[in-house]
Parts: structure tokens; sequence; C-alpha cells
């Protein structure tokens, strides 16, 4: 029970040196802390009970507060980024991005848009905005991704959106139920379906200008490039694959960072070169990965094991409910800017932006596990395999040894020996002297 409260100006000095030093509260007596808590109600004075909040359940209480993980003022125009579960900071090089009108985002006209992107982020983990829960380090780093996802495809459609002018103002839920029905059809990678990151290589490499002489040269130097392209192998439909390889190995796209003399060090390509040609300036490319091209290798494949490995990943098109649901709630974590007084006007998300719309307008994916071989399939092929070998494998020599003795003799041998890499003598490292790429296989 409240009950008055005495010597006001005495608690009224703690209040302030407990703010100022909140390592006061360790070791407080109950009474004391007793009579703050009084205080604090007959005066409308919460900041030692928001301390104690905060000790207690990690819960900022402070609208202003930052994570521990943004490690830059929050007006900087480079902002460092650092989650717990993560080796090294990453860096958000907004100063990098101009807008359709020639302004950096960064500039004063677009602070108010710069300043909505940052609390939006910032809100990825806050639990007053997640539901009061404390997540993980890699939970947030994931929902963190997500609306950096977003917000470069609000970069990309700035034009459409005239965002130069209206800022936030024309992202009204029409545009969140794209981004969503993108996102449940998507045939691959989210990233590549929201930035139509085919489209635009393949506009890019449409238009490129390579002489005559130079395509002749290059087709007689890497005759692979002028190979016939599987239908599952030509993603980018190209209107002259060859002059586009030709056009993307003088700008150095299949060479290795360094010691690459003739550019073709990396004959799969190196598609940050690619990210920089189309993205730079527009988006925040941190974390960019696009997928390699078949149809654009300079050089076949080398083959470094004698079967293809079985796929156990699910990569298939399109997402589940529950994938869209998480979308849906990154996507809503914009409205944590309703109550923030220096940010542009915006259309908040409302309840139409939902799964239930999206699953309208198309089949969502059911949800499944990891992708393996049906358990009959795999012991009837052990079963059978064992009873090939018992059936047609040698007889006994003349010691009475047969195949199986033999095969465990080997598998005996081989248990102390070292699974590291390179650790095998008999297969020397490629940049070693002894490497004979005879023996590679």
């Amino acid at each position: 029970m409240l009950t008055a409260v005495d010597n006001l100006a005495y608690l009224e000095e703690l209040t302030n040196d407990i703010v100022n030093n909140p390592d006061k509260l360790n070791g407080m007596r109950l009474d004391t802390l007793s009579q703050l808590t009084n205080y604090a109600v007959a005066t409308d004075d919460f900041r030692v009970l928001g301390l104690l909040t905060e000790i207690h359940t990690g819960i900022p209480m402070q609208s202003d507060s930052l994570p521990e993980w943004w490690l830059s003022d929050f007006h900087d125009d480079i902002t460092k980024i650092h989650f717990k579960h993560q080796q090294s900071a990453k860096e958000i090089r907004w100063c990098d991005i101009t807008l359709d009108d020639g302004e950096p985002l960064t500039s004063e006209k677009h602070k108010p848009l710069l300043n909505a992107f940052k609390y939006w982020l910032i809100a990825c983990d806050n639990p007053l905005e997640n539901g009061g829960k404390l997540i993980s380090s890699k939970s947030a780093a994931n929902k963190y991704n997500n609306i950096l996802t977003l917000i470069n495809t609000i970069l990309l459609n700035g034009q459409a959106l005239k965002l130069s002018q209206y800022h936030l103002e024309k992202v009204t839920d029409a545009f969140w139920l794209n981004v969503l029905l993108t996102i449940a059809e998507h045939s691959g990678s989210i990233d590549t379906d929201l930035y139509q990151t085919h489209d635009r290589i393949k506009a890019l490499l449409d238009k490129v200008e390579v002489s005559t002489e130079e395509l002749n040269a290059f087709k007689a130097k890497y005759p692979y490039v002028t190979r016939n392209i599987a239908s599952d192998e030509n993603i980018l439909n190209l209107n002259d694959r060859v002059k586009a390889c030709c056009w993307l190995h003088q700008h150095r796209y299949y060479a290795k960072a360094t010691r690459d003399k003739f550019g073709h060090g990396r004959p799969e390509g190196n598609n940050v070169i690619l990210t920089v040609k189309l993205f730079e300036g527009k988006i925040l490319t941190d974390g960019i990965k696009l997928s390699s091209f078949p149809e654009l290798a300079l050089k076949p494949t080398p083959i470094k094991s004698e079967y293809q490995a079985v796929p156990n990943q699910d990569k298939g098109n399109g997402c589940s409910a529950e994938q869209l649901r998480q979308w849906r709630h990154v996507i809503e974590l914009i409205n944590t800017n309703i109550d923030k007084h220096d940010v542009s006007t915006f259309s908040p998300v409302t309840i139409e932006v939902s799964v239930n719309a999206v699953q309208k307008l198309t089949k969502l994916r059911k949800k499944g596990r990891t992708r393996t071989l049906p358990p009959d399939f795999v012991f009837t092929l052990f079963r059978n395999s064992y009873e090939l070998l018992e059936n047609f494998c040698p007889a006994p020599d003349k010691k009475g040894v047969n195949f199986f003795d033999n095969l465990l003799d080997v598998l005996t041998a081989a248990h102390p020996k070292s699974t590291a890499q390179h650790s095998n003598p008999h297969r020397p490292h490629t940049y070693s002297k002894a490497f004979n790429k005879a023996l590679r296989l």
C-alpha cells in the first residue's frame, strides 16, 4: 500500500543522484526503495522505476534509447552494426545513397526519411514493439536483414513512389501487398525478386558494346563461351551472351582479387562486380549475394568429386504462411514511427495487409522439413548393395580373405587418419609444387 511521502527534498535529490549514477541502486535498502516508489507516484517522476525495470528486464524504458548492437550515434551518416553472434561489425553507409532528385539521403531535405528508416531498423529487437519479448541476437539480426531488404525495395522503387518529393507518403497498403505477393511467389531468392535483379542484369548486359575484333579474339581464347546452353542454365536469356561475357571479362568480372594478370582466375564470375554496377548509390548493398549464372561461365567447372552430392535443402519457389507472417511483422514495425516527431509523414500499415489477403491472390507453399531421401529407398539401396557384393564379390583368396575382410582392413587403417583439409600427402594443395593436375580425381 502506498503511504504519504515525507522529506520530498531528500527523495528528489536521491532520485537525481540515482539517475546520474545508477550504481547507487546496488544494495539499496528495501524501505528506501519503497519511499522512492511512493515519491515516483506522488510526483509523477518514474525515472528511477524505469531504471529498475531496465536492469531487471532488459527492456529500455526510454523511447530514444539505442540498442547495444547499434554502435554509432543515431544521426551519424555511417552506422556501425554489430550483433553479439557476429564476428565483426558491419556498416550502413547512408551517405552513399542518392535519391532521384540528385540529393543524398543524408541531406537536410531528406533527414525525415532517413530518420524513419533508422527508427524502423532499431525497432527490430525492441521488446516494447515485439510483444514484450526479449529475442536472441540471431533473431534480431534476421529481422534487421529483412527490414534492410524492405528499405532497399523502397529505394529501388523511389521513382515510382516519388520518394524524393513525398518520402513515405506513397508507400501504402497496396505497395506492401505487392511486396508480400512477390515474397509469396519468389523463385528461389526473395532479394532477387524484390530487387528484380535478373531483369536489371539483362538490361545492363543487352546494351553493352564490344568491337568485332575484341569479340573474335575473346572467342578464340575462351571457346567455352560459344557452347550451347541448356534451358535450365539459361537464367538471364541474354540477346548476345558471348558479347556480354566479353564485356564482363574486360571489366574483370572473372578476375581474382589479386595477382590475376589475365583476369580469368574465377571462371564462374564475381557477382560483386554486377552488384556494384547495378546498385551502387541506389541501395544499401551490404549483404547482397547473387547466385552464379551458368551461362556466363568462362570455363567449365572442374569436377572435384566422383559424384555430385544429393541436394538436401529445399530451395523451391514461394514461401509458407508462417514465413510470410514474419515478413508481415517486420513490415508493420514501420508503424513505430507514428509517435516520432522528426520523421516524414507516412501511411501506417493496416490490417488490410495480411497473410489472408495474399492467400486470396496466390497459393502458398506448404511448410515442410529439410528434404531427405525416403527411408524405404535408402534401406532398400543398402540391402541391394550388400546382396550384390555378397553374390558377386570374388571368392576368398589363398589366405582366406574376401571383399568384406579387405573392407574392414581399409576402414581400420582409415580411422586414425586426419580429416583436416589438405592433410593427405597423396593429394597436395592445388598451389603446392607437388600438385599433379592429372591426379585430381
